[in-house]
């Protein structure tokens, strides 16, 4: 499978359209969103883009993401929004929470986090790819390359169930990818003049391989 990742999108114009081409061009069999993909000037724009994808989409709500989100999505034909909702594609098991901690920024949509990942650690396994807006504590998350601002109960939660993929945004000076043990974290933010990453999953061992556009 081949995931294009991007979060960060903030309904720029040129951003959608990278989406896009990249999709065509890299021949993409799903688009992961994690996160703050809307303006409230171009959410018509948005929508239409996504409305016109033929692949499966599967989404979370970031923290700036207004209310028009949830209704947006259930009018894409292919979108899922994963906060909290399992979801299969290929055989693969997709999770995902939505929002962001509420410190060190800002939010106008913010986790009840304990609530939040005890449910997601519940719906969680080794074998899962999770998809938060938020990274978790210790990966892919430094403000300023210096200070860590990630979820520290994503953190635990990671490190204790292991899923085989992290897919992340939020942090925008620190896109990239680390292990963490045996969990791949990709922060696919767009919002340092990025196009997303190209995820490839290998069938049957569990590999991943990524690509920074």
């Amino acid at each position: 499978m081949r995931i294009l990742a991007v979060a960060d999108v903030h309904g720029k114009r040129d951003r959608l359209e990278s989406i896009k081409q990249n999709i065509t061009i890299h021949q993409a069999d799903l688009l992961v969103i994690a996160g703050d993909l809307l303006s409230r000037k171009t959410a018509s724009q948005v929508e239409n883009l996504l409305t016109s994808l033929s692949l499966p989409i599967l989404l979370v709500k970031g923290n700036t993401d207004h209310s028009y989100f949830t209704g947006m999505i259930e009018r894409i034909p292919n979108g899922t929004d994963l906060h909290l909702n399992p979801t299969a594609v290929l055989g693969i098991p997709f999770i995902g929470v939505g929002g962001a901690v509420p410190i060190p920024f800002y939010a106008k949509v913010q986790w009840f986090e304990q609530k939040a990942l005890e449910q997601l650690s519940r719906l969680s396994a080794a074998e899962s790819i999770i998809v938060t807006h938020t990274p978790p504590r210790g990966s892919c998350d430094k403000v300023l390359k210096r200070f860590h601002a990630g979820s520290k109960a994503l953190g635990n939660l990671v490190d204790q169930v292991r899923p085989r993929l992290v897919i992340c945004g939020h942090i925008h000076e620190d896109s990239g990818v680390e292990f963490r043990a045996k969990t791949c974290v990709v922060n696919c933010s767009m919002g340092r003049d990025g196009q997303g990453v190209l995820i490839d999953l290998e069938p049957g061992t569990g590999g991943i391989k990524t690509v920074f556009l």
